[in-house]
């Protein structure tokens, strides 16, 4: 390759591979996600389990899973993002309402 792939594109030829059933090229992408380029990335280790999941290597997804949770690696789940963007937006309207009064008293 004339560039070194990037994470993303790593994870998108990994997503790739598990769509097109190229068990062999989605473990050697995955390794090379969680032991070079991003060894503490969560994701990382949860893409490459569930690649395993689909192709029922069992023991090898339990094994990953067990490997993020030895390295103390929390697993961010998607609810607890999604909690966090609706408090944040509510601050920007809290703000965005402040700010509108404030605008009208002053005028």
């Amino acid at each position: 390759m004339p560039i070194e792939p990037t994470a993303s594109m790593l994870g998108a030829l990994l997503n790739g591979c598990m769509n097109h059933g190229e068990l062999d090229l989605a473990d050697i992408v995955g390794r090379k996600l969680i032991e070079i380029i991003e060894p503490d990335h969560d994701s990382r280790y949860v893409g490459l389990s569930n690649v395993y999941a689909v192709f029922k290597r069992w023991d090898d997804s339990r094994n990953l899973r067990e490997a993020l949770e030895k390295k103390g690696i929390k697993e961010v789940s998607v609810l607890a993002l999604w909690r966090y963007l609706e408090c944040f937006i509510d601050s920007l309207l809290m703000i965005k309402f402040i700010l509108s009064q404030n605008t009208f008293m002053q005028s």
